[in-house]
């Protein structure tokens, strides 16, 4: 192998005590493999000019990043943040001409049970040689705090600007060519995944998203669209000052079937803690009868 990849654990974000301790088990033993690793803090809090994304943009070589996220979204994560590379499923044998297309390989940490599995996956990648890794070794310190903002997948994004149109937070812009970008990134609420849902192509992931595995950016989960009409209504609410972000995360957050608000338990069984099922507010499949907009606005003047 002509060049050594670089192999990086990112934290997870928000941080769980499980999760804590199976990246630092993994990290003790991918040291006393003599594998060389790096830890960095998750992607969402890497910011321009930080220590560890310049060090993430001046790496040679493929890397090898293992995280919690779904792969796809980590890859066009790594792209919005400048961090240049191809997608790919093994180290090649030869180093490319050029930085931009060296090979990306994004693996979700839950993907495999043990950190015992993740050294031996590791180390078939290099044909079980620890001495074809990188020699670089980095614990990067974690930022304070949280973001959330989303993650363009530019594959699947025709430019429609539906995005930048229902937004109401500033998030999106146009760049000098007429492109769309993420140009606000704290400016999104956190846990508003509303853009996710209104695009046409489903080219809007957020990364974070404790539940719906679409908007999370999972290969073949479809994302639920968002119907035109309730959008426009929420959105014209919201201007109105008679709507909340609450109210738009809650309408706009939950996904239908067996990921989603929580409401629907892994063995299929609805866990609704409300008296009648259809009365939560929320549009998950488990429930027989939905609800919407229409049914919050009609319960709401048979109160007044």
């Amino acid at each position: 192998m002509s060049h050594f990849p670089l192999l990086i654990i990112s934290r997870s974000q928000p941080a769980s005590p499980e999760r804590t301790i199976f990246e630092n088990t993994l990290h003790e033993k991918l040291q006393a493999a003599n594998i060389p690793v790096c830890l960095l803090p998750d992607l969402s809090l890497l910011r321009k000019g930080s220590d560890a994304l310049t060090f993430l943009q001046q790496a040679n070589g493929p890397i090898i990043f293992l995280n919690w996220l779904q792969p796809r979204a980590t890859y066009w994560w790594l792209a919005f943040l400048e961090v240049p590379g191809k997608m790919a499923s093994a180290v090649p044998d030869e180093a490319p001409a050029f930085p931009q297309d060296r090979a990306i390989l994004p693996f979700n940490l839950a993907a495999l049970d043990s950190p015992e599995q993740w050294v031996e996956k590791a180390l078939a990648l290099v044909d079980k040689n620890p001495k074809n890794f990188l020699e670089v070794s980095r614990r990067f310190p974690l930022p304070i705090g949280e973001r959330w903002y989303p993650v363009i997948d530019r594959s699947r994004c025709v430019n429609c600007l539906q995005c930048l149109e229902f937004c109401i937070f500033g998030v999106y812009d146009r760049n000098a060519d007429g492109n769309l970008v993420v140009k606000s990134p704290d400016s999104c609420k956190p846990g508003c995944p509303a853009c996710s849902r209104v695009c046409p192509q489903q080219a809007i992931m957020f990364p974070l998203h404790p539940d719906d595995l679409g908007i999370a950016g999972a290969d073949g989960v479809a994302i639920q669209p968002f119907d035109p009409a309730q959008a426009n209504q929420l959105r014209a609410e919201y201007q109105q000052g008679k709507t909340s972000v609450e109210d738009i995360v809650r309408a706009c957050g939950c996904a239908s079937g067996e990921s989603g608000c929580g409401c629907k338990a892994d063995d299929g069984a609805c866990g609704c803690q409300a008296e009648e099922s259809s009365d939560c507010g929320c549009d998950c499949a488990c429930h027989a009868e939905k609800r919407d907009y229409l049914d919050d606005l009609i319960d709401e003047l048979g109160n007044e």
